[in-house]
């Protein structure tokens, strides 16, 4: 459901990682926002639906290759998850995988970063329009087939 925010009013937004875009908020240039996240989690498949393999990670997405286990790193590999970001293969290349992100009118060339952010953080609608949010997963809908988890974060309209 599109709603729209009065100033000071603030709503809590449940992104379910299965949608590609979940309905949020109408909102005008200018108007100035405060995203709050929250440490709930979400799993992210590995390969298709009927696998149990999952990446578990927050809004923030998940960790740096570094930051992986050796078996984590091999499957990335042998998926060709690291290459597929090099690529663009996700929907925001400039966020990690799993992050939650927004974006305009169901138009990926809009999309921004939210969850790899301070929190809470402020942002200014740089358009007009309906924002819609999701994880930052590859960019066919069959990828959002695996996924589980809902992470919800609280949007407030400062000005």
């Amino acid at each position: 459901m599109i709603s729209k925010l009065e100033i000071n009013q603030k709503t809590t937004i449940a992104v379910d990682s299965k949608k590609r875009f979940n309905p949020g908020l109408e909102v005008k240039a200018g108007e100035v926002y405060e995203f709050t996240l929250t440490d709930e989690t979400w799993k992210d498949g590995v390969t298709s639906p009927d696998d149990q393999t999952y990446f578990e990670c927050t809004a923030a997405g998940w960790p740096s290759d570094t930051d992986l286990s050796w078996t984590e790193r091999l499957a990335m590999r042998v998926l060709n998850l690291g290459i597929s970001r090099k690529l663009g293969k996700i929907r925001v290349p400039c966020a990690e995988y799993f992050e939650l992100c927004g974006c305009f009118n169901e138009d990926d060339s809009t999309a921004f970063r939210i969850g790899g952010l301070p929190s809470p953080h402020t942002w200014t609608a740089p358009q007009g329009g309906c924002l819609y949010f999701f994880a930052n997963d590859a960019q066919a809908d069959r990828f959002y087939e695996n996924n589980e988890g809902i992470i919800r974060f609280q949007i407030k309209h400062n000005q």
